[in-house]
């Protein structure tokens, strides 16, 4: 089913309507360029009926993951912000911005209602939430490919991970997130 928006609210608002609005007992977002390929979907699930895991996020950092060549640009800013990420909010995750991943109706449902991000750093949110409110979260290898054409400005985009991430610690810090 294809839910319509009258603006665009960005990339996290996109998703989060879509994850309130789904239907199924297991939850999928992919990026629609499909770097991630859609078969890799099998593994995500099976973390999630077979082995329990409440979300499955694929990975492009996680060992046995395979990844085509990216800019150096690309390569330096994702190096840098994940280092940002473990030091700051020391979740288990390596790869929180691989976007496929995959959850269980409730944990997607309490996970998207409390998300305040819009743009591209919701993912960041949506872990560090599942981290603090003791979700299983796996973290899957997957395929990746760079798709051409992208119309992300990577610099761009890396200003306003480092704001939204500074804006997820205020909102810990204020208690935003205790009734989650």
């Amino acid at each position: 089913r294809v839910l319509e928006t009258p603006q665009n609210g960005g990339k996290g608002s996109a998703v989060q309507r879509g994850m309130l609005a789904a239907r199924g007992q297991y939850l999928l977002f992919a990026d629609a360029d499909n770097s991630t390929p859609i078969e890799e979907l099998a593994k995500l699930l099976a973390k999630l009926t077979d082995e329990g895991y409440d979300v499955a996020v694929g990975s492009r950092a996680a060992e046995g993951a395979e990844e085509t060549e990216k800019s150096f640009l690309r390569h330096l800013l994702s190096g840098g912000l994940r280092f940002l990420v473990r030091n700051v909010f020391r979740i288990g995750v390596r790869d929180t911005q691989c976007g496929f991943k995959m959850y269980t109706r409730e944990a997607a449902r309490r996970l998207h209602t409390a998300q305040t991000i819009k743009g591209f750093s919701f993912d960041l949110e949506i872990l560090y939430l599942a981290e603090k409110l003791d979700y299983k979260v796996a973290e899957v290898p997957v395929r990746w490919i760079d798709a051409p054409g992208s119309k992300v400005d990577t610099t761009k985009e890396a200003q306003r991970f480092i704001r939204d991430l500074l804006r997820i610690k205020l909102n810990d810090l204020r208690g935003a997130y205790v009734n989650a």
